[in-house]
């Protein structure tokens, strides 16, 4: 019984930290949208479209960000060195988690991250950039650079680190795509969640590394 209670309350303090932090980060990239009068979950998309056609844009051009990014996942990890070890690295900080757990950690991002990178952030740059270069010129580059930002913060200790931050970026300028190409952010939200609610159960999934043998198997190392 102490046991359990002690993992239950190391587990949900494991949740907590991410919750807040990302909402913090959320909520100051809401916040910030709201200070330079815009809507941290609508611009203007270059779709044209508002309201109910934006956010069923979004979910479209979403489902299918994040479909692509699942397939390309499961192809790495199962062939690509690098993914395959940064997989291993981040399974101990996970093992363990049920689904709810899981469905925590992924919410978490989706929402804050989204809020400050893709619905903050990108507008934030497209109106300076438009000083210099036109609002059509000023929008890519507003998601590029939003991207590079996104993939930096997310380098991890360990092996593959930079492919993994290259990797963000990626995603991070087809979410972006999807902002200022739908007006809507909830695409981006939805899509995002998905990800990393299947990433993270990918991870936690995976079968812990054998221990090698000697002796034809007869003898394992301890």
């Amino acid at each position: 019984m102490g046991r359990r209670s002690r993992s239950r309350r190391i587990g949900g303090g494991a949740i907590a930290g991410p919750w807040a932090v990302h909402l913090a980060v959320g909520a100051a990239g809401a916040l910030g949208s709201l200070a330079a009068g815009r809507s941290p979950l609508a611009t203007d998309g270059a779709l044209g479209l508002d309201g109910a056609g934006a956010v069923i844009a979004s979910l479209v051009l979403g489902a299918a960000v994040a479909a692509a990014t699942i397939a390309a996942t499961l192809r790495l990890v199962r062939g690509a060195t690098w993914a395959s070890a940064l997989a291993a690295d981040l399974r101990p900080t996970i093992d363990g988690r049920d689904g709810a757990g899981l469905v925590a950690l992924a919410i978490a991002p989706s929402v804050g991250e989204e809020l400050f990178f893709r619905g903050f952030l990108i507008p934030l740059l497209a109106s300076f950039l438009d000083l210099g270069l036109g609002l059509g010129a000023a929008r890519p580059v507003a998601v590029v650079a939003a991207a590079i930002a996104f993939g930096a913060l997310h380098q991890v200790r360990g092996r593959g680190r930079w492919a993994w931050a290259l990797s963000a970026a990626a995603v991070a300028c087809a979410l972006g795509s999807v902002f200022v190409v739908s007006g809507s952010l909830v695409g981006c939200v939805v899509a995002h969640a998905a990800i990393n609610a299947h990433n993270l159960r990918l991870v936690r999934d995976l079968e812990a590394p054998r221990k090698p043998r000697r002796l034809g198997g007869l003898l394992q190392d301890r």
